[in-house]
């Protein structure tokens, strides 16, 4: 009779200190003493047709090279970066009529700038939704592409 009761014991012991270590790291990141965003990798993901190969983020605006893989050349992009999450409001970006023409296979040269207000620290990541519409070259029609940006702040 006495082992089971000290197994019952020692199981609701344990238990309580799982459950308080738990809510003291809940407590932390609550009130932002730990960044678990910080511990994401980089990424930068568009849907079939451009490839983001190289990225930055500053307090100024963005830097985008953007690879054409659609299998066509394209022109006139308009991109809009919107922030997502814990960043919503905190960052915007719009570029209209970026006129290069983007050859099948190339990388945007110079790379895509947009100038625009990022209100988060240097050092702190920031996560966004992109948009991005084109026409591809002698086509009225145009295309859409969207994607999500979630780097560092340099």
């Amino acid at each position: 009779m006495r082992k089971g009761q000290l197994a019952v014991e020692t199981l609701l012991i344990y238990g309580i200190a799982i459950l308080i270590v738990m809510l003291a790291v809940g407590a932390l990141i609550a009130f932002g003493v730990l960044d678990l965003g910080g511990l994401l990798p980089d990424q930068c993901q568009l849907g079939d047709g451009l490839t983001c190969e190289n990225y930055a983020v500053a307090s100024t605006g963005v830097q985008l090279e953007l690879r054409n893989t659609l299998g066509k050349n394209i022109q006139n992009f308009t991109i809009d970066i919107e922030g997502e999450g814990d960043n919503f409001g905190l960052w915007n970006c719009e570029l209209t009529n970026y006129t290069t023409i983007l050859l099948n296979g190339e990388l945007t040269n110079p790379p895509v700038l947009m100038n625009c207000d990022v209100k988060v620290p240097k050092g702190k990541k920031i996560q966004g939704k992109m948009s991005i519409s084109f026409y591809p070259v002698n086509s009225n029609i145009a295309r859409s592409i969207t994607g999500k940006i979630r780097t560092s702040v340099s």
